[in-house]
């Protein structure tokens, strides 16, 4: 019997399109961390771990049966091993959360190795996510550069608030933190500074911002407050932390104050002011003095081609010529400061056309004179972050690349002159600030094999702070603190409770805040693991904020009135 209807390949097409799409297979990576467990210690202080990698996952699967796991390896994939994951629960978008755990053996940390102390051990270990359901499996490998944890590399925890556009300084070998934007509303300053300990990676803040002048008349003239000031350089000569000029948030009012800080007393004074506005002038510390060098030999109107000099001891900036500055054809190098030097990588020719110049030339304090050291292999726009580990200049690769076809990070050797290229990714954020991590001292099992671990914390733009290490090829994401805060008088006796729809938080119940001065209520967390979190605050946990459900991103801090 011959077919009364043959379907054309037009209609089961259209079959296909109205037919129920299958939902995908998915694995991803929340969170990699670290876990030590203490087992014993002798009598030199050398104490013996149990290591372990906590990584949680997000899983989505049409299919009820499936296993999940992390594969994992310590030596750059010369082996690997399996570990598998447990179910935990539901996120608040309905993916399965999932939890593995990476044992990575025995570690030392601060044992003898010749006439150091050091650690024993790998200083990360690298991993990737899996899913596997019947004959179907996903991956989750970091697009191509892996996920880490850092075992020994160091870390250091999240900021207590999250900002962008802070200014990294090295002191007596401690990194500080000076200053940072809040992301939200009107982008103010955070106006403190903080020092990272190099043993434990806590910050601390020693101290506050002071009130800015903004006249030459110094300390005796009229002031901003120092949550408006953006853009300031900062430098430190010994135990004395200076924050020069910068601008007036939204006005643009450009300043030129000098403000020191000296961290045994942790009293500010006011220096003398600059001869001059900033302009594009970044500062380096050589031989006890400040110096703030112009970044071009084009100069805008009333603008001198001469570098300013801060010596100790002296009342007033003095303006130096400076040698070479022909060679500083363009402009937005990517620079870093280091002993003495400020290195300027890139740069780009002015006019319509901007064309890159792929220039390697450094800003020497000792003689005031910029010299060319070489030329790069790729183009660099200037948005990119750099900063100096072990001697060597890393340029960071960031998300937002404007084009480039070939972006890659640098490491960059300014004594050979050579520069290695790194691989694509990681791409870190475009608002990230690159800083030198506490070098950390390594050897293999049984001692052997002992290095330096250079590395670099990665500032982020929210609270986290990661770990990048060029010679590893790992980047190791750290920790989240999520903050919400609600400036509210609830009255004498009462309190300000939160509520929310993902761990730690729930609708059912709430959770207390913590009153600080001003009134304001806050609350903190670093294990929320989603990218954001919906909240709402109440009073004695019975009055509900009005209106719509607040949220607040992963990393990210939130100021409510109520």
């Amino acid at each position: 019997m011959a077919w009364l209807f043959r379907p054309t390949l037009a209609f089961l097409a259209l079959l296909l399109l109205l037919a129920p799409a299958r939902a995908q297979d998915e694995v991803r990576v929340l969170r990699a961390r670290r876990a030590l467990s203490y087992l014993s210690s002798n009598g030199n202080g050398a104490s013996i771990y149990r290591a372990e990698a906590e990584v949680d996952l997000a899983v989505r699967s049409p299919s009820f049966a499936k296993d999940v796991g992390v594969r994992w390896t310590a030596d750059g994939w010369r082996t690997f091993a399996d570990a598998p994951a447990q179910y935990v629960g539901r996120l608040s978008d309905g993916a399965e959360h999932w939890r593995a755990r990476v044992d990575l053996g025995t570690v030392g940390r601060n044992v003898r190795l010749g006439t150091e102390r050091g650690d024993m051990g790998p200083g990360f270990v690298r991993l990737a996510a899996w899913l596997r359901a019947g004959r179907r499996s996903a991956w989750d490998n970091g697009g191509g550069g892996d996920h880490a944890a850092a075992v020994l590399a160091p870390v250091a925890a999240p900021l207590p608030q999250a900002r962008k556009a802070l200014a990294p300084v090295l002191i007596g070998g401690a990194l500080h933190l000076v200053g940072g934007r809040e992301r939200e509303g009107y982008g103010f300053t955070v106006p403190d500074v903080l020092r990272l300990d190099p043993a434990t990676g806590e910050w601390t803040r020693v101290a506050s911002l002071p009130a800015i002048p903004s006249t030459s008349a110094g300390a005796a003239g009229p002031s901003v407050s120092p949550e408006v000031l953006a853009g300031a350089e900062v430098v430190a000569v010994g135990r004395r932390l200076f924050v020069l000029g910068g601008t007036v948030i939204k006005i643009g009012t450009r300043l030129t104050s000098t403000l020191i800080l000296d961290l045994d007393t942790g009293a500010w004074t006011v220096g003398p002011s600059l001869p001059a506005p900033l302009a594009d002038r970044r500062a380096v510390a050589a031989g006890g003095a400040v110096h703030l060098v112009p970044t071009s030999h084009a100069r805008g109107p009333g603008d001198s081609d001469r570098a300013f000099v801060l010596d100790a001891g002296a009342s007033a900036w003095r303006q130096v010529a400076v040698g070479g500055l022909s060679l500083l054809a363009g402009t937005s190098y990517v620079t870093a400061a280091h002993d003495g030097r400020l290195y300027l990588l890139g740069g780009r020719a002015g006019g319509p056309s901007g064309a890159p110049l792929r220039d390697a030339l450094v800003y020497d304090g000792a003689t005031r004179a910029v010299r060319r050291l070489g030329s790069l292999p790729v183009d660099l726009t200037g948005a990119e972050q750099a900063t100096v580990v072990g001697g060597q200049v890393l340029v960071a690769n960031v998300e937002v690349d404007l084009g480039r076809g070939d972006a890659a990070a640098l490491l960059f050797d300014p004594v050979a002159a050579d520069v290695v290229r790194l691989p694509r990714r990681p791409l870190l954020p475009f608002e990230a600030v690159l800083a030198p991590a506490p070098p950390v001292l390594l050897a293999g099992p049984g001692g052997v094999n002992v290095r330096r671990l250079h590395a670099a914390l990665v500032l982020t733009g929210t609270s986290r702070v990661d770990t990048w290490s060029p010679e590893e090829g790992a980047l190791a994401r750290g920790e989240a603190r999520t903050v919400v805060r609600v400036q509210r008088d609830v009255g004498w006796g009462r309190a300000l409770t939160v509520r929310g729809a993902a761990a730690p938080l729930a609708w059912d119940r709430g959770q207390a805040a913590r009153w600080s001065p001003g009134n304001v209520w806050v609350f903190e967390t670093t294990d929320l693991l989603e990218d954001v979190l919906v909240w709402k605050p109440l009073v004695d946990d019975r009055t509900w904020y009005p209106g719509h459900d607040l949220r607040v991103r992963r990393g990210e801090t939130l100021t409510t009135t109520w």
